[in-house]
């Protein structure tokens, strides 16, 4: 999302008001949605995967800022048919190669028609739901994409931005000049409160109450960027139209820019609702009901707050959103990576730790390390050009609990500084792929390294974390657990070469063999005699290792990385 005001102005509000002021009652609804004019479950067999459930768990997910990645007509603008012409590059569908990064799942910046079309286009300000961005392509473009993502088993989903439209979007035209009974699709009010601010805190009422012909409307970022009225019936159903009609073209599902904002119950009452999280949960019904008919969709959730906040949007962890992306995380890698210490590795872990011990069960977090908003500078701008912590960042984030989402160029380290979004959404540099290839030691190689054991290891995809303690300071160590599979991850933050021993006490782990899935096998082999007190030795400075507990017939992926 373009931010007009704060830092934290990305997160987009998905509101709700009615015309007047709102009160500080929570609103009573009684029918979500005009299931007369709710669109049908009906997906397209030739563009859509059959499902397997909960697929997002097991998925590698690649971020593509579209504007950016590769621009198929030479027009200066990225494309839908640019990507597909890089589709080999993402995942070739042979397993034998490794010219590819073999991921499994896309998330498509907005694809919508839009109002801003400048040099940092965003696509928050959405015209036409329906209509795919003239500079993108076409309709038939993005059909094309899906199928052969589909056919490489790359699963696609899109970002949806709900809260708000284009002040140019028909709707709003309407609304304003009170034509088409769509006065009552936004928020108006003659003489709204002076205790209202942004929804994130600070600013006046005049920041987001907007003068119009006598009247005001509610627009949380921008007086072009109007909200929409989700106490409206017909606002709610036509949002869930908007996912059913794109799930039923192919998508596999939708990422919910700014999803905490649904709902507002008044000044200072605008985030995290009731209200909010029911509508949630009835999007999840929706849905539901593609996986009854044989398909699997899914909703991830773009919710910038703390850990206890975001826990609430996974409802009882079946029934409201299917994954949420992990903001505490993504600010403690950076911490731990910029400044290790006891400090910043204790509080990187407690993350997982107050996770697993408050989050409902099935709850899956989306992870990452930067996106196209203002959360962190790119990895190799956060961690000033040193390669070696960019590699190791690499591994929280893949490798520890959650599913990863890599933000296109990271994995080459291109460089971008946080503070002016469009740093953070510059063309991608196809050149660095190449150069990169060559070098079994560079960012691009240690993330493809990194990839191939999250998706070979079910543990380290969908396993249990448990910190195993260890003897130095400067390493932090974790077990990842499923029924038949136990693996464990070494990493050390410091500078210098390392050696540790773990403390496998309290793990329920006690004595096998010992198998190298990445690094150097250096140090003891087998936990026999050695579960208080197991060796790892000669880790290099941010380096890298993963272990298999059992004999393992697999081959070793990567030996030490070089830094």
């Amino acid at each position: 999302m373009k931010k007009f005001f704060l830092f934290f102005s990305f997160l987009i509000l998905f509101f709700v008001s009615s015309c007047q002021t709102p009160t500080t009652t929570t609103t009573t609804i009684n029918a979500w949605f005009n299931d007369s004019n709710l669109k049908l479950i009906n997906c397209d067999t030739t563009n859509s995967l059959t499902g397997v459930d909960n697929w997002y768990k097991d998925a590698v997910f690649y971020h593509i800022w579209i504007k950016a990645f590769n621009d198929s007509n030479n027009d200066g603008i990225g494309d839908l048919n640019g990507i597909t012409q890089k589709l080999d590059y993402l995942n070739d569908n042979d397993p034998n190669t490794n010219t590819d990064l073999a991921i499994n799942a896309i998330w498509l910046s907005p694809v919508f028609e839009c109002s801003y079309k400048g040099s940092n286009m965003h696509g928050y300000d959405t015209t036409d739901y329906y209509k795919i961005n003239s500079s993108f392509g076409t309709e038939a473009d993005l059909i094309n994409l899906l199928k052969e993502a589909h056919k490489r088993g790359i699963r696609v989903i899109f970002d949806f931005v709900p809260n708000h439209t284009s002040n140019n979007n028909q709707w709003f035209i309407d609304s304003r000049n009170n034509a088409n009974n769509k006065r009552d699709w936004f928020i108006w009010d003659k003489s709204p409160s002076n205790s209202w601010q942004f929804a994130w805190g600070g600013g006046s009422w005049s920041n987001v109450w907007h003068s119009y012909n006598g009247s005001y409307y509610y627009a949380a970022f921008d007086s072009s960027m109007p909200d929409l009225n989700f106490n409206n019936i017909d606002v709610r159903t036509e949002t869930a139209n908007i996912l059913i009609y794109w799930f039923n073209k192919g998508f596999d599902g939708a990422r919910l820019d700014a999803v905490r904002y649904l709902f507002e119950d008044g000044p200072g009452l605008a985030a995290d609702r009731p209200m909010t999280h029911e509508y949630c949960k009835q999007l999840r019904t929706v849905t539901e009901k593609y996986k009854l008919a044989g398909y699997s969709k899914m909703m991830v959730g773009e919710i910038w707050t703390d850990a206890s906040t975001i826990k609430n949007y996974y409802g009882d962890g079946t029934n409201e959103l299917n994954m949420c992306f992990n903001f505490p995380l993504a600010y403690q890698i950076s911490n731990a990576v910029t400044s290790p210490s006891t400090t910043s590795i204790n509080n990187l872990n407690n993350v997982f730790e107050v996770e697993k011990n408050t989050y409902p069960a099935g709850y899956q977090q989306a992870v990452f390390l930067s996106n196209h908003d203002n959360v962190t500078s790119r990895p190799m701008t956060q961690y000033s050009n040193n390669a070696g912590k960019v590699k190791l960042a690499s591994a929280i984030c893949i490798l520890a609990p959650g599913t990863p989402f890599i933000y296109y160029g990271n994995e080459i380290g291109m460089t971008g500084l946080s503070g002016d979004d469009i740093n953070l959404r510059q063309s991608f540099t196809w050149n660095s792929v190449t150069t990169q290839g060559q070098d079994v030691n560079s960012i691009l190689s240690w993330n493809k390294y990194l990839i191939k054991a999250k998706l070979k290891y079910k543990s380290l995809k969908t396993g249990t974390y448990t910190r195993i303690n260890t003897d130095n300071t400067s390493v932090l160590a974790f077990l990842r657990k499923t029924d038949t599979e136990q693996t464990f991850v070494v990493l050390n933050f410091g500078s210098s070469l390392a050696n540790v021993n773990l403390d496998f006490s309290g793990t329920g782990i006690t004595e096998a063999t010992i198998s190298q899935v990445i690094g150097t096998l250096n140090g003891d082999n087998t936990l026999v005699g050695k579960a208080s007190n197991f060796a790892v030795n000669n880790i290099p400075s941010y380096g890298i290792r993963v272990f298999y507990i059992g004999s393992n017939s697999e081959a070793n992926i990567a030996t030490d990385v070089i830094n």
